[in-house]
């Protein structure tokens, strides 16, 4: 039934990998605030003296958190049949650490070491994803919880 908690859950799952196109991947500022660099889903921007000196249309980062919203939102409304659920849940944790680890990779390869490579810079919205999939495990537990209670209902027929 769609009123359980882990709908909810997934809902949270879905909402929040939809936050990522308003929330920065990645940013990095120089402790002067001359330069700024700004990785987003869909491009990445550095300024510098209040100019873009640098703009890059990124392609690749976009599908992989539009199939996790249809995943998400996708598993919410296959509420009949518990298993397919828990299949998705899984297909999405999958695109959601393959989604972390390569724009992490991205980060530290082409833009980390753009200006004062000694400093890092901000992983804001990595958090989002982290968040999504503990949404993700925590509906995925409900699932099973309810899948268990089921069948130990049916014996009991």
């Amino acid at each position: 039934m769609i009123q359980r908690i882990q709908s909810i859950f997934l809902a949270l799952a879905g909402i929040s990998i939809l936050l990522l196109f308003y929330i920065p991947l990645w940013t990095k500022a120089s402790p002067q605030g001359d330069q700024e660099a700004t990785l987003y889903l869909w491009k990445f921007v550095h300024i510098k003296d209040g100019e873009a000196i640098s703009r890059e249309t990124i392609y690749y980062f976009v599908p992989l958190a539009l199939a996790s919203v249809a995943l998400s939102f996708g598993s919410l409304f296959s509420y009949t049949n518990r298993l397919k659920q828990i299949q998705l849940n899984a297909i999405n944790s999958l695109i959601l650490m393959v989604f972390t680890l390569w724009s992490v990779y991205h980060v530290v390869t082409n833009y980390e070491k753009l200006f004062l490579p000694e400093q890092r810079g901000h992983y804001y919205g990595f958090f989002v994803i982290i968040a999504a999939m503990l949404f993700i495990t925590l509906a995925n537990r409900f699932i099973r919880r309810d899948e268990k209670l089921v069948r130990s209902a049916d014996r009991l027929r």
